[in-house]
């Protein structure tokens, strides 16, 4: 075997045992992770809310679209 090909295969070696050994850890560390404290997890819900879900929203009248209409007619008027 060449020395060229001798250093590619040893590097593609070393390669894939990094790789093996990486993906290894991560899934070893990744099932080991722990449970939130209740303290946590009342800070998160704090932060982030509850998972519940939101009310609907409530549709006015008319209100917003002459409100919308209102402004785009103000804004042509000082474009012009």
């Amino acid at each position: 075997m060449s020395r060229p090909v001798l250093i590619v295969v040893v590097l593609a070696v070393v390669a894939a045992a990094a790789s093996g050994t990486t993906f290894y850890l991560v899934q070893v560390n990744a099932s080991a992770s722990p449970q939130m404290s209740e303290e946590q997890r009342i800070t998160r819900e704090k932060f982030f809310g509850t998972a519940t879900e939101l009310p609907p929203i409530e549709k006015r009248s008319g209100d917003a679209a002459a409100m919308v209409k209102r402004n785009l007619e103000q804004a042509l008027l000082l474009g012009e």
